[in-house]
């Protein structure tokens, strides 16, 4: 469905306004029938979304304000909206890998782990493929970062690392569980990455 022109209707039309409210935002993401206080109550009429600042930044009250009176002056006289900050999950990450012959480990090292946190980062993060290529100045191009609710698979660690030019093949990966669930408000933060080079 497009976009309704500056009215707050849809799911997109929220995202797209909340964009356009400050340039100082990176994504946003809506979740109708959601209340932050009760997340398994659905609750008609009322919206949450939720703002994710450029850089890293946390949400501050003044940018929530006015990215909650952009939205009310745009809104349904029947729609409650309440402006969020993402959850994050902490995700520790630790892989073993056995590099080709002709690979240094001491450049291969720094270069697995600025990989694995471009591939986590909130706002440009979650194409395995972008990661690789822009971390090794392939490539400008970054992804559009980890969409919420998208569950840390070791699987896909796996294929991030196999397209590590300098890595042979993956030894071992280590998560907190096999597969790190992530509600559709959260977001996974990389904490500890721990990187191990077999020759």
């Amino acid at each position: 469905m497009r976009p309704t022109r500056n009215r707050a209707v849809t799911a997109e039309d929220f995202e797209t306004l909340v964009l356009e409210s400050s340039t100082g935002i990176a994504r946003a993401k809506t979740l109708p029938l959601f209340d932050p206080a009760e997340p398994g109550v659905p609750k008609p009429g009322l919206v949450s979304v939720i703002v994710l600042p450029k850089g890293g930044a946390p949400l501050s009250l003044a940018l929530r304000t006015q990215v909650r009176e952009y939205l009310d002056a745009r809104r349904l006289v029947t729609t409650i909206i309440y402006i969020v900050e993402a959850e994050f999950i902490s995700v520790d990450v630790s892989v073993t890998v056995v590099k080709t012959p002709e690979a240094n480990s001491v450049e291969l090292e720094p270069r697995i782990r600025k990989i694995i946190e471009e591939f986590f980062d909130p706002e440009f993060g979650g194409n395995p493929a972008l990661a690789v290529s822009y971390v090794a100045g392939i490539s400008e191009d970054r992804g559009t970062g980890w969409e919420f609710g998208r569950n840390v698979y070791r699987s896909e660690l796996f294929e991030l690392l196999e397209r590590i030019d300098g890595v042979d093949h993956v030894d071992e990966i280590t998560l907190p569980v096999a597969t790190v669930h992530i509600e559709e408000y959260q977001l996974p933060e990389l904490q500890n990455v721990s990187v191990t080079i077999i020759t």
